[in-house]
């Protein structure tokens, strides 16, 4: 029974013993990782570039002091550039504004009216045109709704022809031309100054390019392929016989694209901008040794691995003694259970 009794003895004192290590070490190690995990968070934070920063059109001008260094005011009013009302979220300031080596962060921000001034404004608009024949006139001007892409300021403008190409010449069907034959009864009939004879069924095929040159057309770009009479003859008020008569033929044609073309005035107009003022962030100094970001890199890689070697170190030092006392726990147990095979033997 006393060996029983110093036995579980023991065994309390090494749990009651494991149990405090446990407690202060988890203590020890809890205060160290929270410090070293600030400590890391600190490492993160870089000042911020300028692209990052700058997003108000409108900066302050900088001043210098008596030493020639730049100076940077503890406060900043910023004042964007006009916009219509519906545009007022492109031009909404930044939350963090970069004014030379100093931050800045937005404390307040209101809405005024601001005028928008005139400015040029180069625009272009391409028109597509299928099956252009020679006689036909493109549009010479353009009418357009000019938009101004960063206020939304619209105005209206005609833009003349400034290039224009032409593609995929072909023949096709379609071409017709009217024609009025005066003192139809006759036998023969003045084509320009040709005296020619009509037929009745195909009446002028024969004479299609005397035909054309009339009309003003290039044989170049037409052919007249068949003529037919029209309707029935008329008598005229001057007492001559008339009748009608059309040309079928061919037209070559082609595909064209113009662009059209100018510098546009957009007017003034009235418009907002956003008012905002801006307060001096405290500054955080990440790197004082002047070294370049190559150094720096080498200096985190061998600060990871000697941070790495530091954890395995303290893990297997806090492992060692747990694993001991539970050896030695073990042991007890062992020892225990060997008595008590002995004692029923005997």
């Amino acid at each position: 029974m006393g060996r029983s009794k110093k036995l579980r003895r023991k065994v309390l004192l090494i749990s009651v013993f494991l149990m405090i290590f446990l407690v202060a070490y988890g203590d020890f190690m809890g205060i160290e990782v929270q410090a070293e995990q600030k400590q890391e968070t600190m490492e993160l934070v870089k000042p911020m570039e300028e692209s990052q920063t700058v997003e108000l059109q409108e900066k302050p001008g900088a001043e210098e002091n008596s030493e020639g260094d730049a100076f940077e005011p503890e406060t900043l009013q910023i004042i964007s550039d006009a916009f219509l009302e519906s545009y007022g979220k492109k031009y909404r300031p930044a939350q963090i504004y970069q004014y030379g080596t100093a931050r800045y962060e937005l404390q307040s921000l209101e809405q005024i009216k601001k005028e928008i001034p005139q400015k040029e404004q180069v625009v272009e608009e391409t028109v597509q045109y299928t099956a252009v024949e020679q006689a036909e006139q493109l549009p010479e001007t353009y009418h357009a709704w000019v938009k101004d892409q960063d206020t939304g300021v619209e105005t209206e403008a005609e833009l003349p022809v400034k290039d224009a190409e032409f593609t995929n010449w072909r023949w096709m069907d379609g071409f017709s031309l009217p024609i009025t034959v005066q003192q139809y009864d006759a036998e023969v009939y003045y084509l320009g100054d040709q005296v020619v004879r009509a037929k009745e069924g195909d009446p002028f095929a024969a004479y299609g390019k005397e035909m054309l040159k009339l009309a003003g057309l290039s044989p170049k770009y037409y052919k007249i392929t068949s003529t037919r009479w029209e309707g029935e003859p008329w008598l005229g008020e001057d007492g001559y016989w008339y009748r009608k008569a059309e040309a079928e033929g061919e037209k070559y044609v082609a595909d064209c694209e113009v662009i059209y073309g100018d510098v546009v005035m957009l007017p003034a107009e009235t418009g907002y901008a956003w008012k905002a003022v801006y307060k001096k962030m405290p500054e955080i100094t990440m790197d004082q040794t002047g070294s370049s970001e190559e150094e720096q890199k080498e200096m985190m890689e061998e600060s990871f691995w000697k941070e790495l070697i530091r954890q395995i170190l303290k893990i297997t030092i806090f492992l060692f003694p747990v694993l001991l006392l539970l050896l030695l726990l073990l042991l007890l147990i062992h020892r225990k259970t060997c008595q008590k095979n002995h004692s029923s033997l005997h």
